[in-house]
């Protein structure tokens, strides 16, 4: 695993993060903060940081602020195949007319998540 440091004034005045962040999302979250991880680009090249900012507004924490220098990970965009538990569809949970022009019986039995991707492409 390839990791950088970056100085915490590279990060918020050089890259604007992490306004600038090609992604971010909400990781964790606390009584005083909200803890979050964001993926940005330097030279050709992906990082991840983890950073912090307050909860509220009378929180008045900032991204780093404990921080002179912010390890990051690079990383790379990778499709990632993920199984999922859904809800099973039933035939009498599509519409009548849809029914009749899959031929579909009002009495047919459950339908597999495939099934329901083969009737609905």
């Amino acid at each position: 695993m390839s990791e950088k440091i970056f100085s915490k004034d590279y990060l918020i005045n050089e890259l604007d993060l992490p306004d600038s962040a090609i992604f971010d999302e909400i990781t964790d979250n606390g009584r005083w903060s909200i803890y979050h991880r964001c993926i940005f680009e330097d030279s050709g090249k992906f990082y991840e940081a983890g950073y912090s900012v307050g909860a509220t507004e009378s929180q008045d924490e900032s991204p780093w602020e404990y921080d002179d220098n912010v390890k990051c990970t690079e990383v790379e965009l990778k499709e990632v195949k993920v199984k999922k538990w859904v809800p099973v569809v039933t035939a009498s949970d599509l519409g009548r007319g849809l029914r009749a022009k899959l031929n579909i019986s009002d009495d047919a039995s459950l339908l597999t998540s495939d099934e329901m991707e083969t009737y609905c492409e």
